[in-house]
């Protein structure tokens, strides 16, 4: 397998021109603004790239191997010897279809036996993230795993979208499946700890969560937040939820994006249902790079013998306003624990990937985690 990574830009075009074996690649990795690649961008990439598929999924804030870059287009390209892919897109997409259109994406690419990994990316406002996870682990084969993400336009949450082969728009869905010998491993985890006591959800609607412990959800979240209360939302980033099943099984985070000050409520960047119970969450920098750097540990001793070739990183909008000026410390560790793999990828609004601090298990949808997908070929 060969994997690389190059950028584009209207105003430079192309560079740090990709390997001579490029015209093998099989499937393209495009991330940047939704309104960035334009059809000269396609055209070229159609020329340079013929036999690969261009999956293209809007970002806010892009990875380019240890590098935070914007106001570009970063690809990763890979070409596998032993291995194929098959891609699948769904357009306009209602929410209330999301579940129903994971379970039909895993069925249809699970009809080849060979199929060892999906790659999901969705649009991140109009999608059920949540949802759509819950369906493709429905219908998951026990030896197949998803990893993946929720488009983004970085801290502006107006419109997102995602595109193959064509440009990226919105109420889309992308799933490529990874056959034959390839060999992937993923890792997740946020660096983030719960304080305080569980609270009841007792109503929510969705993503927006109404009552905690039969108290406005919004009065029982700033109670803990203090003085930091008056710069909601922003001040949210700093104090997610985790989020348990009344059925056990491994927590998630969830990211508040809004309030509503008149009805009292919370805006989630995820489902938070009615009888699961949540705790306030913090973190430090120095625990969110730590848990960067597991998260890529975690997927690529996953590969045993195999080097990965490729390393994919999906990590949340939120992380990136957090750490700042340490972001690129962050990238720094991951790529030093991944080697000499090519590395791209991009923030997002939501990430898709087993338990947090587990290889495998069914895909959930998370938010403030890196999450790392590392990608070799036997």
């Amino acid at each position: 397998m060969h994997a690389f990574t190059t950028r584009w830009s209207l105003v430079d075009g192309w560079q740090h021109a990709a390997s001579p074996q490029s015209s093998d690649t099989q499937l393209l990795l495009a991330f940047g603004p939704l309104d960035a690649p334009t059809s000269a961008f396609f055209d070229e990439a159609r020329v340079r790239w013929p036999k690969a598929r261009l999956v293209y999924c809007s970002g806010g804030w892009l990875i380019d191997r240890n590098e935070v870059v914007g106001q570009c287009v970063v690809v990763m390209g890979m070409a596998f010897e032993r291995g194929w892919v098959r891609v699948e897109e769904r357009s306009s997409v209602a929410e209330g279809a999301c579940e129903s259109i994971g379970r039909a994406l895993v069925q249809t690419l699970s009809a080849d036996p060979e199929l060892r990994h999906i790659l999901a990316f969705t649009d991140g406002q109009y999608i059920n993230g949540a949802a759509f996870a819950r369906g493709m682990a429905s219908a998951l084969p026990e030896h197949v795993t998803v990893s993946g993400g929720l488009a983004s336009d970085g801290t502006h949450f107006t419109a997102t979208g995602v595109g193959v082969d064509r440009a990226p728009a919105p109420k889309r869905i992308v799933a490529i499946g990874l056959y034959g010998n390839v060999v992937v491993g993923t890792g997740s985890s946020g660096g983030w700890e719960a304080f305080g006591p569980e609270r009841l959800v007792t109503g929510s609607d969705g993503a927006d969560v109404f009552s905690l412990d039969g108290e406005p959800a919004l009065d029982v979240y700033c109670r803990y937040l203090g003085p930091l209360a008056a710069e909601l939302p922003g001040s949210a980033l700093l104090f997610p939820l985790s989020l348990a099943s009344p059925d056990g099984g491994p927590s998630v985070v969830r990211t508040i994006l809004g309030v509503d000050r008149e009805a009292g409520s919370l805006r989630s960047a995820g489902d938070v249902p009615q009888g699961y119970r949540v705790r306030l969450m913090r973190s430090t920098n120095d625990r969110l790079v730590d848990g960067a750097v597991l998260a890529a540990e975690t997927a690529c001793a996953q590969l045993g013998e195999v080097q990965p070739a490729a390393l994919l990183c999906v990590s949340c909008i939120g992380r990136h306003t957090l750490l700042r000026a340490r972001i690129d410390e962050e990238l720094y560790e991951v790529a030093r624990a991944a080697g000499s793999a090519a590395m791209a990828g991009y923030y997002s609004n939501g990430e898709i990937a087993p338990p947090n601090g587990m290889s495998e298990g069914p895909p959930f949808l998370h938010n403030q985690t890196m999450t790392i997908t590392a990608i070799g070929e036997r």
